[in-house]
């Protein structure tokens, strides 16, 4: 499958949709939707850990990224 084509990726999701209403039908499905975002590079890490702990994985992620010689935009420092 080719992700990059919009038909694509929204026949994928109406199929998903489709498996989980067969097996569970969760009273909320019918408010789920595909949403896209067009936001430039980004850059993401899976922390496994205590939220107490993750400071230093996000310190090391914005050295990644400045490193590389990317910017921390405004909404980058919201990281949740």
């Amino acid at each position: 499958m080719d992700f990059n084509d919009y038909a694509a990726r929204h026949n994928m999701f109406d199929k998903a949709i489709e498996q989980v209403r067969t097996k569970k039908n969760p009273p909320a499905l019918s408010k789920l939707r595909l949403e896209e975002f067009t936001e430039g590079q980004a850059t993401q890490v899976t922390y496994v850990g205590s939220y107490s702990n993750e400071g230093s994985t996000i310190q090391k992620l914005y050295e990644f990224i400045k490193k590389g010689g990317g910017k921390l935009h405004g909404a980058a420092r919201k990281h949740h």
